[in-house]
């Protein structure tokens, strides 16, 4: 944990960090006067310039600080307790590619044509995801850029995907407007992006073949 400031007057750093299965999931000002809190003195933190905090559950934590200060005059007062939360849980990976239809007897070729997308996840739940481009062709592709163009929303799975794999036949017209050499990417949501990476299996597959 790193405070934003050291400020004047403070004499201990009061801290506990508690998981969603706690009974409170924050303490308070009495825990630190009764004591109940891990604390560190000021002087030790202005040393080290960080607490540590080791073997943390690979869960959601909910971690709260208060600051004892001693004044002039002899007396003792505590901060409002500050709050975080922080994800400390592993994400889950989900793995994508495209599988283009191809032309030609012999020598087949790619086409931008019968092109399918295959997901696979062994996580308990997925998010909506986004399967987009940019318009101007660039690989830097990002969901709220006003450049992006989304290609295909995929729902939400709130009891995973089933038997950890999804193959969703994409309509031809979705390329109509995309250039061959184009980049598309598997997208989701910033908060999504907390518990989730989404990994391309076969990185050759995201660039659009020739129509």
């Amino acid at each position: 944990l790193v405070l934003k400031s050291l400020p004047k007057n403070l004499y201990l750093i009061h801290y506990k960090i508690k998981t969603e299965d706690s009974d409170e999931l924050y303490a308070g000002i009495e825990d630190a006067k009764a004591r109940h809190l891990n604390r560190i003195y000021a002087t030790k933190y202005e040393q080290d310039k960080f607490i540590s905090q080791s073997h943390l559950p690979q869960k959601e934590l909910y971690i709260t600080v208060i600051g004892e200060y001693k004044l002039s005059d002899g007396s003792t007062v505590y901060s409002a307790p500050s709050k975080l939360v922080l994800n400390n849980r592993p994400k889950s990976i989900i793995i994508y590619h495209l599988e283009w239809g191809t032309s030609g007897l012999f020598n087949k070729k790619a086409q931008a044509k019968n092109c399918r997308l295959i997901i696979e996840s062994t996580a308990e739940e997925t998010p909506r995801l986004f399967l987009a481009c940019r318009k101007d062709g660039r690989m830097n592709i990002e969901l709220k850029d006003s450049s992006t163009q989304i290609l295909e929303t995929i729902k939400d799975y709130r009891t995973g995907l089933p038997n950890g794999r999804l193959e969703i036949l994409l309509s031809d017209e979705i390329w109509r407007d995309v250039s061959p050499g184009t980049v598309v990417k598997l997208l989701t949501s910033a908060d999504d992006e907390k518990y989730f990476e989404l990994k391309v299996s076969k990185p050759d597959s995201l660039t659009v073949p020739k129509k």
